[in-house]
């Protein structure tokens, strides 16, 4: 595929990911609209051809940028799955009944991603992994997570209640 590059992105969106979808690569102000002409599935990840990405230095000048799609252009949920923006600003609770937040943020790192948890007393980390996240309401916007399995078994503490004197 002349142009082609490896494109990664979330794996449950790569069902998506066909000829005629228009992206949109995102990396800091700069933004660029771009349809794939070929997309298959190899080894590597994704192999894409976008319309206007005709060479190396082209496709290069996406790297670490952000893939977005339109959300009307993916496929319809299965009960009880969401994507990572429907999880930012739901209220986080604990199991034993304290308020800890809300999501802020979702990292991702090799093994599961990590819910940044922020509220004014400071941030908590939470492994997005079923031994700590007890349930995601959606229609609630609250996710609940396993008292227990917090890294910080007490709420945070703002950081002047930290401070030596």
């Amino acid at each position: 595929m002349r142009g082609a590059f490896f494109l990664r992105c979330d794996p449950s969106i790569a069902r998506d990911l066909r000829r005629g979808l228009t992206l949109e690569f995102a990396a800091g102000e700069t933004r660029r609209l771009a349809r794939i002409r070929e997309c298959s599935t190899v080894a590597e990840g994704l192999r894409v051809c976008m319309e206007g990405i005709e060479d190396r230095d082209a496709a290069a000048a996406l790297t670490g940028a952000a893939v977005l799609a339109s959300r009307a252009d993916l496929s319809r949920l299965k009960d009880g799955e969401f994507f990572d923006a429907d999880l930012l600003g739901l209220e986080v609770v604990s199991t034993d009944g304290r308020n800890l937040g809300t999501i802020t943020e979702i990292v991702e790192t090799g093994a599961n991603d990590v819910y940044v948890v922020t509220s004014e007393a400071g941030e908590i980390l939470v492994p997005a992994v079923a031994h700590a996240v007890a349930s995601i309401d959606l229609g609630a916007k609250q996710v609940t997570v396993i008292a227990d399995a917090l890294e910080y078994p007490e709420a945070p503490r703002s950081p002047s209640q930290n401070r030596i004197r």
